[in-house]
């Protein structure tokens, strides 16, 4: 009898935060689900995208709040930053990112880029501007150069634009997850980790 009891206490602990979560978030609001949906088919895992642009001032703010959610994550969520490709700008960094992702230089400069643009008010939306900052910072340019137009690089890019434009994204940053949902409107970046979580969670139920 006492462990009925004890089962029926945890069942009624845990059913209003389920209740609450979806409640405070309202779907064609908060978020969006994807038609046609294009779900991520990696076994045991849900993937979260987040498309985001250096230049973007919301992305430099949320940067914090996805980094220290991203650290936390379990090891059936993947979480993916997806650079934005809106325009001729927005395409040279998302060359800069993959070139020094493939070079092992992105998590060391990514911060630096952001904190650059944001705080030192250099907008480092050109090429030249661009290779000079990374010149900066010991990067080798030679190497960096060839990278960046390299076709592994190119293709990446081009696939970035082609999934931005599969999931509808029109703003930056911008969440998916399993390429089934589209975070909206939210009021703080605090609602936007909860909704993540929360979107996670109904994915999860699909996969039990």
């Amino acid at each position: 009898m006492l462990k009925k009891i004890v089962v029926l206490a945890l069942i009624l602990l845990f059913v209003p935060l389920t209740t609450s979560a979806a409640s405070k978030f309202e779907e064609g609001v908060n978020y969006f689900e994807i038609f046609p949906s294009y779900p991520d088919n990696k076994e045991g895992k849900v993937v979260v995208r987040e498309f985001f642009w250096y230049s973007c001032p919301a992305c430099y703010k949320f940067e914090p709040f996805v980094k220290k959610w991203a650290a936390g994550l379990g090891d059936d969520v993947e979480f993916i930053q997806v650079p934005a490709v809106f325009n001729k700008t927005a395409r040279m960094h998302a060359e800069v990112f993959y070139a020094l992702k493939l070079m092992g230089k992105a998590k060391e400069l990514h911060d630096p880029i952001f904190n650059t643009i944001h705080q030192e008010k250099r907008k480092l939306n050109t090429l030249k501007d661009m290779e000079k900052f990374l010149a900066a910072r010991g990067v080798d340019m030679a190497k960096f150069k060839a990278m960046r137009q390299s076709f592994a690089v190119q293709t990446q890019v081009n696939r970035a634009g082609a999934l931005g434009q599969r999931y509808g994204i029109s703003g930056v940053p911008s969440l998916v997850v399993n390429g089934v949902y589209r975070s909206g409107r939210n009021r703080n970046y605090d609602d936007v980790i909860e909704l993540l979580d929360y979107l996670i969670d109904k994915e999860r139920n699909k996969k039990q």
